[in-house]
C-alpha cells in the first residue's frame, strides 16, 4: 500500500534512524562505482562524526545531500543522471535525500531538474522539492505540473496536487496560493475523477487546505462536484473535514 510522505513522517518510529552508518556506506558503495575519484573517507567523515548523532530526520537528509554535492565533482546536471541511476538501489524514507538535492541544488537547471524530480517521485514523492520551483519559476513550473496531471502514471498526477497545495504539512506553505488558489483549480478539476485512490486522496487534501483560506470557493466547488460521481463524492466528504469540524452549517 502506499504510504505518504506525510504517514510516513508521522509514524511513531524514530524516523531519523533510517539514515544511519548502513545506509552511508550504502551510498559510498554505489557512488563510488559512478566515479573513481570519490573520496569516500572525506565523504563518510562529513556525515558520521561527533554532530551525526544531535541531527534530527531533515537535519540528516539535508546533510546528505550537501555531502553529496560537495564530494561529487561535477556538473549539477551529471550528478543528477548518478542519483537517478542509484535512487532505485534504495527504498522507503532513505529516498527523502534524492528530490531533497534537487530542492537545494537545482533551482539554475529547471528542465534537468523537472526530469528528476520525475523520477524520483515514482520512487518516493518530489511534493516537497518541487515548492521552490513554483516560486521561483511559476509559468514553467505551472505548466509542467499541467501536464504531469495528464500523465499515465499516478505518481506524476498526484505530483500535480501534491506539490501544489497551499498547506502541505511538513513543508514551506505556499504563500501565494494561500492568497489565490486559482491557478490550481484547473488541475483539481482534471484529477477529480481519477482513477487511483491515491491521486484523489491527494485532490481532497488539497481542497481541505484551501477551505482554511477560502471556505465559501470551497463550498461553491463541493456543490458543483456533489452529486457527479461517486469519485467526486467521497472527495467532497473528505475536502470539507475542517469545516465539518468548525461547524460550518453550509
Amino acid at each position: 500500500m502506499l504510504q505518504t510522505v506525510q504517514e510516513l513522517l508521522s509514524g511513531k518510529l524514530n524516523l531519523k534512524d533510517e539514515y544511519n552508518e548502513t545506509f552511508v556506506d550504502g551510498l559510498v558503495i554505489h557512488l563510488s562505482a559512478k566515479v573513481s575519484s570519490f573520496d569516500a573517507i572525506s565523504f563518510k567523515n562529513r556525515i558520521i562524526n561527533s554532530n551525526w548523532e544531535t541531527k534530527e530526520l531533515k537535519e540528516r537528509v539535508r546533510c546528505i545531500s550537501e555531502s553529496i554535492h560537495e564530494h561529487l565533482k561535477l556538473p549539477y546536471q551529471e550528478q543528477v543522471d548518478i542519483l537517478m541511476d542509484i535512487a532505485p538501489r534504495f527504498k522507503g524514507l532513505q529516498l527523502f535525500i534524492f528530490p531533497d538535492f534537487v530542492e537545494v541544488f537545482g533551482l539554475d537547471n529547471v528542465s534537468k531538474s523537472f526530469e528528476a524530480m520525475e523520477c524520483f517521485t515514482e520512487l518516493f514523492t518530489s511534493e516537497m522539492a518541487i515548492r521552490p520551483f513554483i516560486e521561483k519559476y511559476p509559468k514553467e513550473t505551472m505548466h509542467q505540473l499541467k501536464k504531469w496531471s495528464l500523465s499515465s502514471n499516478h505518481h506524476h498526477r498526484r505530483l500535480a496536487s501534491e506539490g501544489t497545495r497551499p498547506r502541505l504539512p511538513w513543508a514551506r506553505p505556499l504563500r501565494n496560493f494561500i492568497d489565490d488558489p486559482s491557478p490550481n483549480l484547473p488541475i483539481l478539476e482534471t484529477l477529480k475523477n481519477d482513477d487511483s485512490l491515491y491521486v484523489r486522496k491527494s485532490v481532497a487534501n488539497h481542497l481541505n487546505d484551501i477551505s482554511k483560506d477560502h471556505p465559501q470557493l470551497v463550498l461553491q466547488m463541493a456543490n458543483k462536484w456533489y452529486g457527479e460521481t461517486d469519485y467526486t463524492n467521497w472527495i467532497v466528504k473528505h475536502g470539507l473535514r475542517t469545516l465539518l469540524k468548525k461547524g460550518n452549517k453550509k
